[in-house]
């Protein structure tokens, strides 16, 4: 099960009954309010994240936090003060937002037992502009409905939800990376953090472990305000382990709070709260935040011990004596294991992880980030191995059980050129992405040497994503910076400029990760 809080036997909790008021009330589906709540804090009516968020869906101030706690004040009728007291007001002021997003649109609010056509109002309801991450926390919080979960104060059951569509919204091909098991790169505002490649005396000597005191989605969109001050090179989801990078780590993260150490680290946040270890720190989070830095220690060569790898409460600084940094933090706290985290790094860096790699990609009309141009029944083969598939109605291909090496799928249907992607494998890292971009065949000859690449000839049809061409909030890679990308490639190699992809643990997209459901329905 994907969720560390398992589903228990059926019992009425202490919220149970005001979220089934607040649904009824403001006619919006209860069991999305406890999914909503879920993801924001675990259901914790006393959650303060470090960005300023209270309450059991981090209520904040503007665009700092989750929902705008003003907002939900004037919507509902309640006081802030008394919305920041009372659980049951805060559900209530949820619910009345909620139906606020849904009056919005076309044709009015859904009827409340037809959950998929929330999505967009659940889409609106936290503070995540960037439309691709939008999809990410809507993919992850009907996931929490398909699965349910049991806490203290509320249970959930699994909800009859189909995830399909919105697990495909929400998995473009991840973009280039310094770490292959990233499932996406999603920059921090230039404010939050220092933009230059390290100096030969600034070497990267530590890896430095955090807690973020908030939720995953909530992080990457505080790294990414200009008045958090901070930053990460990556983020860690507590459900499955996923990855997010946001830093480069030629560049130096604001994260420790001494220069020093920010000047020769990798900073590592966790989705979470130091005070709920047992909520937060999962076996998933473990492996997956374990799997970055035994990459990390390999491409630097550190050792893998505690001098190296080291939490933010050991960063020199604090003046009190008690804590790390200059403001003198006591994350990841004692509920950290830290012996269980470095054998598993050990386990990974010694070759004990799985002894199989999967490869996978979408084939797609031109465009492989837009989910609409995706192409269904598309014969792929794994060139030399005498292996063939067919693209899922979503697009989807995947090949289980390589072998490191270098791979190459070939993908040919009626009415377009043969294309194909390779990707450079390596065993015991999961999924390797390796999309496809065919090209219509315009009865002219191919031109691209049967391979789908251009030949030399810039397509300006295609679009890889990574121009910022569609998406004013993604930054093009930088000339001169050693990320120069063809913009005719069809995927990316973390690092190698060659046009394929290779990113992405087991379940750091939500098509193929989330709960390994994909395509299907709870009944």
């Amino acid at each position: 099960m994907l969720f560390a809080l398992l589903l228990g036997s059926a019992r009425s909790a202490p919220l149970d009954a005001a979220f089934d008021a607040a649904g009824e009330r403001w006619a919006v589906p209860a069991p999305l309010l406890q999914a909503l709540a879920f993801e924001a804090t675990r259901v914790d009516p006393e959650a303060a994240s470090t960005w300023g968020g209270y309450g059991l869906f981090d209520f904040g101030e503007g665009e700092v936090g989750g929902p705008d706690i003003e907002l939900v004040a004037r919507i509902s009728g309640h006081a802030p003060d008394a919305l920041l007291l009372d659980p049951e007001l805060q559900i209530d002021g949820a619910a009345a937002l909620l139906a606020h997003y849904a009056e919005g649109l076309p044709g009015g609010a859904p009827p409340v037992d037809a959950l998929e056509l929330w999505a967009e109002p659940a889409g609106s309801f936290a503070s995540v502009e960037i439309p691709r991450q939008r999809d990410a926390y809507v993919a992850y919080v009907y996931g929490v409905l398909f699965e349910g979960f049991s806490v203290e104060l509320t249970q959930l059951e699994p909800q009859d939800v189909e995830l399909t569509e919105l697990q495909a919204r929400a998995a473009p091909p991840p973009s280039t990376s310094d770490y292959y098991g990233a499932a996406a790169f999603e920059q921090a505002h230039s404010d939050n953090y220092s933009n230059y490649s390290r100096p030969s005396d600034y070497d990267v000597l530590q890896v430095v472990i955090h807690t973020v005191q908030g939720s995953y989605s909530g992080c990457i969109s505080w790294f990414q305000n200009a008045s958090a001050s901070a930053s990460a090179h990556y983020v860690v989801r507590s459900s499955d382990g996923e990855v997010t990078q946001m830093v480069w780590e030629e560049d130096v993260a604001w994260h420790a709070g001494h220069w020093d150490t920010n000047a020769t680290s990798v900073g590592i946040e966790h989705e979470g709260y130091v005070e709920q270890p047992s909520v937060y720190y999962t076996d998933a989070m473990y492996a997956g935040s374990a799997e970055l830095t035994a990459d990390i220690v390999d491409r630097y060569g550190l050792t893998i011990d505690r001098s190296v790898i080291i939490g933010h409460h050991e960063v020199p600084g604090c003046s009190s004596g008690s804590g790390g940094g200059a403001s003198c933090h006591t994350d990841p706290g004692d509920g950290w294991d830290w012996d269980y985290y470095l054998s598993e790094i050990e386990r990974i860096a010694g070759g004990g992880a799985s002894a199989s790699a999967r490869m996978l990609g979408y084939v797609a009309d031109g465009d492989i980030y837009d989910a609409s141009a995706r192409l269904s029944d598309v014969t792929v083969e794994l060139v030399g191995a005498g292996e063939t598939t067919v693209t899922d109605s979503s697009g989807l291909w995947s090949f289980d059980g390589l072998t490191a090496g270098t791979w190459t799928a070939e993908a040919s249907a009626s009415g377009y050129q043969t294309g194909s992607c390779t990707a450079t494998v390596s065993t015991g890292s999961g999924d390797w992405w390796c999309s496809i971009a065919l090209e219509p065949d315009d009865g002219g000859g191919d031109g691209d040497g049967g391979d789908g690449s251009d030949g030399g000839d810039s397509d300006d049809s295609v679009d890889t994503g990574l121009d910022g061409g569609d998406d004013p909030s993604v930054d093009g890679p930088e000339v001169g910076s050693g990320r120069l990308i063809d913009p005719d490639a069809r995927l990316l190699v973390a690092g190698t400029g060659c046009g394929c992809a290779a990113a992405g643990t087991a379940g750091s997209v939500w098509l193929v990760g989330l709960l390994g459901l994909y395509g299907r329905r709870r009944r």
